[in-house]
């Protein structure tokens, strides 16, 4: 009896292992998104993940043109906020207009500070948008300032 079994069961055996291998699973793992935006605030490195960019058509007599306002958020801190306006499709250290920072509580934008704030646009074409940015920003009532150093931005929309 052993004879005829074991014949049976070792064919059985390897007609149940499959040599197809590409029935393997590997699991689908989701890509990042490309836009970043950090900035060193007061001391603090903050990585900033979420974003809106919304664009406003502005006509005078003579010229026509958009700007980009972008906000940036940490999907995590619901305290911290960045926005910033430009003009569309102008490189340049002039291009950012107006800064704005939400830093808990507290609110800091460029137009209450005497202090340098220095910003480049190194590319602003095709709906993508890359620069640097530094210096202080000061609360509404110039009660006080919030340092922010090492600031980048990447951002496609």
């Amino acid at each position: 009896m052993k004879k005829i079994l074991f014949p049976i069961v070792a064919a059985l055996f390897i007609v149940s292992c499959s040599s197809d291998e590409t029935s393997v699973y590997v699991p689908t793992i989701p890509t990042p998104s490309t836009n970043t935006l950090k900035a060193t605030i007061n001391g603090t490195e903050y990585t900033f993940d979420t974003f809106q960019v919304d664009t406003q058509t502005h006509t005078t007599p003579d010229h026509t043109y958009v700007d980009l306002e972008v906000r940036a958020t940490i999907s995590t801190d619901a305290t911290k906020e960045i926005s910033f306006s430009l003009e569309q499709d102008v490189p340049g250290t002039e291009t950012i207009y107006f800064f704005y920072l939400m830093n808990g509580d507290e609110e800091f934008d460029t137009d209450h500070t005497g202090a340098a704030f220095t910003h480049n646009v190194t590319t602003n074409a095709n709906k993508h948008i890359v620069g640097t940015f530094s210096g202080a920003l000061a609360r509404f009532d110039n009660s006080s300032t919030a340092e922010i150093t090492n600031g980048s931005f990447d951002i496609k929309y």
